[in-house]
């Protein structure tokens, strides 16, 4: 299919996603992932920075139904699969709860899954260059 498209997009910048409990939530991404606080534009919300990534933390306020949602995980990328292992460390000692132990992909990725203290599914994963789509 031929389609007149805008100039390409970048790629995915940002995300927002709505939680309980703002101050956890916060916690979890600054405080353990190494996110930066960037901004409040309200009581409610706070926009998290890292590199080129702008996640914004939302206080739920049921605008959005749970059951409407269709977010199946936010995925974090390391440099190694050692990096992997390192992360898996991390949060574990961390009390984080974790979905999956450090597990090999067909692909020769490599990840393990944990959760946000909303119970977010969390990625933590490596992809070898050589498997990774060409921008």
């Amino acid at each position: 299919m031929s389609v007149n498209r805008p100039v390409g997009l970048l790629g995915l910048r940002h995300a927002a996603i709505q939680v309980n409990q703002l101050h956890a939530a916060e916690s979890f991404y600054v405080d353990l992932l190494g996110y930066t606080a960037d901004r409040r534009p309200s009581y409610d919300s706070v926009y998290l920075t890292k590199g080129n990534d702008l996640l914004t933390l939302h206080q739920s306020q049921d605008k959005f139904p749970t059951k409407s949602q269709r977010l199946s995980h936010l995925g974090f990328a390391v440099e190694s699969s050692e990096d992997v292992d390192a992360w898996h460390r991390f949060l574990s000692d961390h009390q984080v709860k974790m979905g999956t132990d450090p597990i090999a992909h067909r692909d020769g990725g490599y990840s393990f899954w944990c959760y946000d203290p909303d119970g977010n599914v969390v990625q933590v994963f490596y992809q070898p260059k050589s498997q990774r789509l060409e921008s």
